[in-house]
């Protein structure tokens, strides 16, 4: 027994040993945050000092050596994230990760969005070619001083030099993640075989009589295989609050701005805060690995913040393919244009694609490994596909504005992705303009498009429309949360797809109750966790569910709630569950093996439990089932589900238990046993529809209540005072796992605690100095 001992022994010195050599690689890795460094690129010495949250106070003799240590900074603390951006973007993750990431890599090598950011650097202004250039070479040299790569790139090598072209690859993904009323238009076709145009209608309803269904004839099969090949990184990702306050309406007689962007939450945070200081002014607030700029922010005299408008920005469109392989257009048969790309495998073969163009766009059809219908193709037409996009311009400009109406020139550059641009200025003024490129087009944009009408074709742009800028409004405020900003946004050309507006109803709500408005109070109001959609449906559910002895607890702590998607109540769980079984026990049988491509609204719901009963009638039965036999079906199917995951004990049940942000690495997150080190999961307040976002997958039987996509930065900005302004992030600065930076903002942004970016830093700090060689 005793030789036992020695093996076990022996290999528990060896994982020690192994755990020790990993810990010491792994902390080799951490950047330099101290001292002094010589280096190729600034004109003047350049301070960047890290506070006690690691965010980096830089200090710049002018924009371009601000740029430069923007870039050394970002590639310090993320350069991971950096390089696999580029890399999905350009479509070149396989050369790293091998055949696991070929249909990604093959999806954005179709739309080119990596082609597209390289040949648009040389469209951009020269100040701003220049800024993209002076980040770069930041990016290099901190590059060239790094001692070991992140974990994530070990098998990477040395990385291939930052190009300004690199940061315009940024912007396009963002653009196609916000610009995606396509997807929807796929999924409507798929519905469209298992639904009657009524039935359609009803499930996408907006408003009293829906909107027009025109059929443009797309192989349902593939528009259902399309649906499967787009790769997570090109979903959509939006939702957004803002709102701003004139002076007449807070507590300084200066306006208040306030923002927080909803996109997907991840490890490390999309965002990275810094503050840099420039002899004429200074910027602050949100800025993205691998870009020179401060996305979201104020520069001492102007404050902005951003939602997506969701106006219909992109089309499909269905080619006839004709046996010669031209496509049939408006003037007759046209040739593809065409080029062949090969994909690097990692301990693969290359793979070879041809990738067609036509004149609406890419084929993104060629994207899947065969298609279903030879005689049949679909090209996308996006605002994010232009190649003439200047839209790091209007950026670079807008961080130059020194008043609300030089802000609003800036804005006017801006093409994609379209955006709900906030601004309030020192002076006094508070505007929201909309931002970007709609195109010309008939129809309603609802399905895919014959690509041969030349009714249905791209026109140009809309010119600005003056309902969509608003400036000093008599009432003193402003506000939007993704809903629409125009009455019949569908009959002006706008499209149909804006959530519904139960935040912006709460965020005015709110504003009621403060008639002399404080920064915190707007804090607060970030915060909010009170579901209008709760309020608005709950008293139908329970008006029309009958009562049994499982269910009359439930219905009981229901009835008495106030709808607040509190972490430490019992309440919103029962609620979401109960709620996503209603989802399913009225409409997974008609939608059939297309259910679960579509998520119905609240309102579609109570509708077709109040006006539209035919949908609780079930296909699969010869009963006649009623709308209060699918309640009691979905709250007692609802309680069983929440017994098997957390007990029989309702009394023990908490929303925070269940819904739990879902921060992980992409990568590294997924591992087996050391996984777990790669992530985070507070326990978060609110749902999909609260001010304070934090939206589940419902639909997913895995993990329905997780909180996977929300607001990963909030600030709110005093434009009596910038200095004072309040920010939150999620996670942490760092990317790098040893980092104390790397999740030390998570509880606080948790718990809705915000921070100043103030002209000192916190202390402790530490200081690195970059003076020219």
């Amino acid at each position: 027994m005793r030789i036992f001992g020695w093996i076990i022994a022996g290999l528990f010195g060896l994982c020690l040993v192994a755990a020790i050599g990993a810990v010491g690689f792994l902390w080799g890795g951490l950047p330099r945050t101290s001292g002094e460094v010589r280096l190729d690129g600034p004109s003047a010495p350049i301070t960047i000092v890290r506070d006690k949250r690691g965010i980096p106070y830089i200090k710049a003799a002018n924009e371009t050596d601000a740029a430069f240590a923007l870039g050394y900074a970002h590639a310090q603390d993320r350069f991971a994230q950096m390089e696999i951006m580029r890399r999905l973007v350009s479509g070149r993750l396989s050369e790293l990760f091998g055949a696991v990431t070929i249909e990604s890599d093959r999806f954005m090598r179709t739309l080119g969005l990596g082609r597209l950011a390289e040949e648009g650097v040389a469209r951009l202004s020269a100040d701003t070619q220049a800024t993209l250039a002076a980040y770069a070479s930041g990016v290099n040299a901190a590059l060239a001083s790094r001692r070991l790569p992140s974990p994530e790139l070990v098998l990477a090598g040395r990385p291939e030099p930052w190009q300004a072209a690199d940061s315009l690859k940024w912007a396009r993904l963002m653009a196609l993640q916000l610009t995606w009323n396509w997807r929807d238009e796929l999924a409507r076709v798929r519905l469209s075989q298992h639904l009657s145009p009524d039935q359609l209608r009803d499930l996408f309803d907006r408003a009293a009589d829906g909107p027009h269904v025109p059929l443009a004839g797309l192989d349902p099969d593939l528009a259902r295989r399309l649906l499967a090949a787009i790769p997570p990184e090109a979903e959509p990702r939006t939702a957004s609050n803002i709102w701003a306050l004139s002076g007449a309406h807070t507590e300084t007689g200066k306006p208040l701005l306030a923002n927080d962007p909803h996109l997907a939450l991840t490890l490390p945070n999309l965002w990275y805060l810094a503050r840099i200081e420039l002899p004429d002014r200074v910027m602050v607030g949100a800025t993205a690995p691998g870009v020179p700029f401060t996305v979201l922010g104020h520069n001492g005299r102007v404050a902005w913040g951003m939602t997506t408008t969701q106006a219909d920005s992109a089309d499909l469109f269905v080619l006839d393919v004709m046996p010669d392989g031209r496509y049939l257009a408006a003037d007759g048969p046209r040739d593809f244009q065409s080029r062949t790309e090969t994909i690097k495998v990692r301990r693969g073969d290359a793979v070879t694609l041809t990738i067609r163009e036509s004149l609406h766009g890419p084929v993104i059809s060629d994207a899947l490994k065969r298609v279903a219908a030879e005689n049949q193709a679909v090209a996308l037409a996006s605002t994010a596909l232009q190649p003439d996009d200047r839209t790091a311009d209007g950026l670079a400009h807008l961080l130059r504005a020194a008043s609300l109406t030089e802000a609003q020139v800036a804005l006017g550059e801006f093409q994609a992705p379209l955006q709900n641009v906030g601004v309030a200025d020192t002076a006094g003024r508070i505007g929201l303009f909309i931002s970007g490129r709609i195109p010309i087009r008939d129809g309603d944009g609802w399905m895919p498009a014959p690509g041969a009408d030349p009714a249905r074709a791209w026109k140009g742009w809309r010119p600005r429309d003056p309902d969509f800028t608003v400036i000093d409004p008599p009432s003193g405020r402003i506000v939007n949360a993704n809903n629409a900003p125009v009455a019949n946004p569908l009959s002006r050309g706008y499209g149909l797809d804006f959530d519904a507006s139960y935040r912006a109803r709460r965020i005015a709500e709110r504003l009621d109750q403060h008639p002399k408005a404080s920064a915190r109070d707007m804090v607060e109001l970030q915060g909010d966790a009170v579901s209008t959609m709760a309020r608005d449906v709950l008293p139908v559910l329970l008006r029309l569910t009958p009562r049994s002895d499982a269910t009359a607890s439930a219905l009981d702590r229901l009835a008495a709630w106030n709808g607040e998607m509190r972490r430490d109540r019992p309440e919103p769980l029962i609620f979401t569950a109960w709620w996503r079984h209603l989802l399913h026990a009225i409409f997974a049988d008609d939608l059939g093996e297309a259910w679960g491509e579509v998520l119905p609204r609240p309102g579609v719901v109570t509708r077709a439990l109040t006006e539209r009963t035919q949908w609780c009638d079930l296909r699969s039965t010869p009963a006649t089932e009623t709308c209060p036999d699918r309640l009691a079906h979905a709250l007692d199917e609802a309680l069983k589900d929440l017994a098997r995951r957390y007990g029989a004990n309702q009394d023990k049940w908490r929303w925070g238990e269940a819904h739990r942000a879902r921060l992980a690495h992409p990568l590294l997150g997924r591992l087996p046993v050391i996984g777990r080190l790669f992530k985070v999961e507070p326990m978060t307040d609110g749902d999909n529809w609260t001010v304070n976002r934090a939206q589940s997958r419902l639909l997913d039987d895995f993990d329905p209540f997780g909180d996977v996509h929300g607001a990963g930065y909030r600030a709110v900005y005093d434009l009596s005072d910038l200095d004072r302004s309040l920010f939150q992030m999620s996670l942490g600065q760092s990317g790098h796992r040893l980092s104390r930076h790397f999740s030390d903002l998570a509880r606080s942004w948790a718990d809705g605690t915000a921070f100043r970016i103030g002209p000192q830093p916190e202390g402790p700090t530490a200081t690195l100095t970059l003076r020219p060689r």
